[in-house]
């Protein structure tokens, strides 16, 4: 099936925590082009990304399309040399040079583990040749379901064994070179004899233990005309490979300081042609032109952005084919290295970045490659730039830059929870106390404690609190709402409460403003979400003293469950009803929360999830209270005024069905409850 069919089914299982019209529009463009093929409950377009549906594709797409919940770079791809070994001499092997000593197994599990910190939602296992090393499986094993594993091999050392044995190490797709289908030439390409036929008899082996088996290519002149390119297509399936996946031969390794020319429009242009075709022919595997993912049409260079490469002597490169390294991955931790290649690497391009630094590559590499960081830093801060981008920004780039001017937020929340602050605590508040109740038994507050509640809304946590506190204490509420702070302030006066005090102001932007560690704890309850944790938690460690307590009470993400599955299954049915983009980066995993929260200053953090039930009569009971809260207004501010009354109809009959039980209408919402003390 085309992969575009596939769209709905994107949108239903929330995999975008972004929502914008404009990148819809470019996902439907870009998968028009691409087939999807089943692969058990899955499917795969392609080895760009993870299969769907599964953890490791929502890695993807928040990594590829970024909604702020997470912290960091947004790494989706990472690749390890396990070995620089090989028996093979490639005619355009881009890791000829490099160190052969191996890294012991422990020391490759160090980086995988922290390959999976940073959110790959891939991790490819390269080489040299990786089938070498005996301890390949054991590596395998210890990386867990956030990530798929893929194996690119040139087929030395594969039998039916070895394949049984990777596939229960947990590999979902083994990639093997096939530069021809000639096997003379593909020998001689490879510097064996016997490279064809260990390559073909790879690819069946990966086919028959169950693993996603595809051919990687480099092309070379000629390789493009329309017979040898189809013909090679046709063989590679006869192999038994579900995708071809084709790379352009690039100025690295054995081919620096070579003659390698970038492709012409022309080629450029059939690789189109190409990639329609095969999406056309059911009966044809999968085609992946890495250079147009790539492309200005699409995402750009993902090179030292959405891709990462460590060799096989730890040294952390943006790309296989960029032999420039920012740092060892033995020697610092590999965030603080990917930090610095973000810096000097990031920045938007569509050229490749080999090709962009090949000049000065090839006058440096008589020192060996990689080249060491401080060469690499100094040839990229001279190459490239926020004002440069080589080949132009991205299609992608384009429009996650414009859209700041798409979103609908503070200003409709603003205007939402105002209305809504009547009867907030009734409807919401009190019912879901649960999580508070949990929040202030955790914080422990002492009287004549200095308190912050950030997004304190009616001031139902900032009342707790300064009971616990006492009179000696004091407690400053936040928010942005005139409407709730009036009735925070009513409330308090009417509890005789003379100790906590109400601010109007953008929060974060108030919290900046606060002294630094002028409080003794911040509290946050039910507003996570409608601002990043990587924003609130940087502040919230600005206001706090060493020793200090930050508390959060959270929606999860894509929570409550039944509810946002109605609305993403009617965006699914309507998925150009968006006029307006909306996000709001609710927290997605432990991994997530623990890491943003460290890195901005505290301490392990003490992390629980909890859920409760609400009741209602009815579809229409659950909307009318829906609508009374400021996120409604934001997502009526995206919705196309002629679709809203077609859509709240359809809404109600959803949640009907979705939801109605013998007792009514049940929603069960989850949350965070987290705190975590300033390091002192």
């Amino acid at each position: 099936m085309k992969a575009v069919d596939m769209l709905p089914r994107l949108i239903d299982r929330q995999v975008m925590g972004v929502l914008d019209p404009e990148l819809i529009d470019l996902l439907r463009d870009y998968l028009s082009l691409m087939k999807v093929v089943p692969w058990g409950d899955q499917f795969v377009m392609g080895t760009h990304a993870p299969p769907f549906p599964g953890p490791a594709f929502d890695r993807f797409m928040n990594g590829l399309i970024p909604d702020g919940s997470d912290d960091g770079p947004t790494v989706t791809t990472t690749a390890l040399a396990i070995t620089n070994r090989c028996p093979l001499t490639c005619w355009h092997c881009y890791n000829a040079g490099r160190p052969q000593i191996d890294l012991p197994l422990e020391d490759l599990k160090h980086i995988v583990a922290q390959f999976q910190d940073i959110g790959a939602a891939s991790i490819v296992l390269t080489g040299g040749e990786p089938l070498i090393r005996p301890d390949l499986e054991d590596l395998c094993a210890a990386i867990d379901e956030d990530s798929v594993i893929l194996l690119n091999t040139a087929g030395t050392g594969m039998d039916a064994a070895r394949a049984r044995s990777l596939k229960d190490a947990g590999v979902w797709s083994v990639g093997v070179s096939l530069d021809s289908i000639s096997p003379d030439e593909h020998n001689r390409l490879r510097g064996s004899p016997a490279a064809f036929d260990n390559a073909v008899a790879a690819i069946g082996h990966v086919r028959d233990a169950g693993m996603y088996p595809y051919v990687i290519g480099v092309m070379r002149d000629g390789f493009l005309e329309e017979e040898r390119f189809v013909n090679y297509l046709l063989k590679a399936q006869e192999f038994g490979a579900r995708e071809v996946h084709l790379l352009d031969p690039a100025p690295s390794g054995r081919l620096v300081g070579r003659d390698v020319p970038e492709p012409t429009d022309d080629l450029r242009a059939r690789q189109f042609a190409y990639q329609r075709m095969a999406a056309e022919h059911e009966d044809w595997p999968i085609l992946s032109f890495a250079s147009l993912f790539e492309s200005q049409e699409w995402f750009g260079c993902a090179a030292g952005r959405g891709f990462i490469y460590v060799d096989g002597a730890g040294n952390v490169c943006p790309c296989y084919v960029a032999p420039i390294s920012f740092g060892n991955a033995l020697e610092e931790p590999l965030a603080e290295i990917i930090e610095r290649v973000v810096d000097h690497v990031g920045h938007p391009r569509s050229r490749c970045l080999s090709h962009v630094l090949k000049d000065d590559i090839t006058a440096a590499a008589s020192a060996g490659l990689p080249l060491g960081p401080a060469t690499s830093c100094a040839i990229c801060l001279r190459r490239l730039g926020p004002d440069r981008a080589p080949g132009g920004v991205s299609r992608l780039e384009t429009i996650l830059r414009r859209m700041d001017d798409r979103l609908v937020g503070v200003a409709e929340l603003e205007a939402g929870y105002t209305a809504s602050a009547g009867t907030y605590d009734e409807r919401w508040l009190t019912r879901a106390g649960v999580a508070v109740d949990r929040l202030m038994d955790l914080m422990d507050f002492q009287p004549g404690a200095r308190v912050l509640d950030a997004g304190c809304g009616t001031g139902f946590t900032t009342r707790r609190v300064a009971q616990a506190v006492g009179p000696t204490g004091l407690v400053k509420g936040v928010d942005i709402s005139d409407g709730m702070l009036a009735e925070a302030r009513r409330r308090a006066e009417a509890e005789g409460l003379a100790n906590c005090e109400f601010d109007r102001g953008e929060l974060i932007e108030t919290m900046a403003a606060e002294e630094p560690g002028s409080h003794d704890a911040c509290t946050s309850t039910w507003v996570l979400g409608y601002v990043s944790l990587k924003d609130f938690a940087a502040r919230a460690a600005h206001v706090l003293r060493p020793g200090g307590r930050v508390g959060i009470v959270c929606n999860a993400a894509y929570s409550p469950g039944e509810v946002m599955g109605v609305v993403m299954r009617m965006l699914a049915r309507h998925p150009f009803a968006l006029r307006r983009a909306v996000n709001f980066p609710f927290p997605s995993s432990r991994r997530a929360i623990r890491k943003t929260l460290i890195k901005a200053g505290f301490d392990e953090p003490v992390l629980e999830t909890g859920a409760f039930t609400m009741h209602y009569d009815s579809g229409r009971d659950f909307l009318d209270q829906l609508e009374r809260s400021g996120e409604a207004e934001v997502y009526r501010q995206c919705i196309d005024p002629k679709h809203i009354d077609e859509l709240l109809a359809e809404f109600v009959t959803r949640i009907e069905t979705a939801c109605r039980t013998p007792d009514g209408i049940l929603i069960t919402y989850e949350y965070f409850v987290i705190t975590a003390d300033r390091v002192q």
